[in-house]
């Protein structure tokens, strides 16, 4: 655990974040006013709870999990994404989540027990999957920061329905199946395209104060794609601005 304690811990009184940073979330600050949402028979909306963390490479991904730029918070939490379905008949309200640290330890956790183990690559512990992952049935405490709602066909609900029953929920993985895919390939059965998808580099060494812990020594580790909550906002904010999407928000609030 003395990476995740030296790291975490640290890192939650750092200094404010980069230009770089500021950048990549000015789309949300200037967002253009999308349609609001009108309820219709039968729609989707898709949700997410982005905690707009820094991706720039390791250091201050981890520093901004380990002190929430939004609210300051520090629970390490990285966000959510889930959908609510309506039709004629049904309603229904969830998503994919797995880390329950029941199963197995959680990404940071196991790639600490590595680190202290003197394990040459700590990092390989961010591709394994998660086996607990499972159907979470609501938002799973999150609030929304977004919500787009797209009208869908009756067959198309089916499918989606579909998808939900025969999905391979234990097959969840940072670098595969995780909760902003699972809504994007929702919203590929109704014709939309999301991109949700970050590569995130990962440094081969993380020091602090004299502190130094080797991340990986094969290089093949030091490159990571993953679906997140916070590209995923970006993708929702960019559909509702073109009129693809519903900006479902304030209808999701007052509800």
């Amino acid at each position: 655990m003395r990476l995740f304690l030296v790291v975490l811990l640290a890192f939650s009184a750092c200094s404010p974040y980069s230009e770089g940073y500021q950048r990549c979330y000015r789309y949300y600050s200037h967002k253009k006013p999308g349609k609001r949402m009108c309820p219709t028979d039968t729609f989707v909306i898709f949700l997410v709870d982005a905690r707009h963390l820094d991706y720039c490479n390791t250091q201050s991904l981890v520093k901004s999990m380990a002190k929430h730029p939004s609210d300051g918070s520090k629970n390490t939490d990285v966000g959510h994404a889930w959908i609510y379905i309506k039709d004629e008949d049904r309603v229904f309200e969830g998503g994919v989540t797995a880390e329950t640290g029941r199963i197995q330890p959680k990404y940071l956790h196991g790639v600490s027990y590595l680190s202290a183990c003197g394990d040459p690559n700590p990092a390989r512990y961010f591709f394994c999957p998660q086996r607990d992952g499972h159907l979470e049935l609501g938002s799973g405490g999150h609030k929304p920061t977004y919500a787009a709602k797209v009208n869908a066909t009756p067959e198309q609900v089916d499918q989606i329905f579909e998808l939900i029953e025969s999905y391979p929920y234990s097959d969840y993985a940072l670098s595969g199946r995780s909760c902003a895919s699972f809504v994007a390939e929702v919203a590929a059965i109704l014709g939309i395209e999301l991109e949700v998808r970050q590569t995130i580099q990962i440094d081969p060494v993380v020091c602090f104060r004299g502190e130094r812990a080797v991340m990986w020594t094969d290089p093949k580790y030091g490159v990571i794609s993953i679906a997140t909550a916070d590209r995923l906002e970006r993708s929702l904010v960019e559909l509702v601005e073109s009129g693809d999407a519903e900006d479902a928000l304030p209808w999701w609030k007052l509800r």
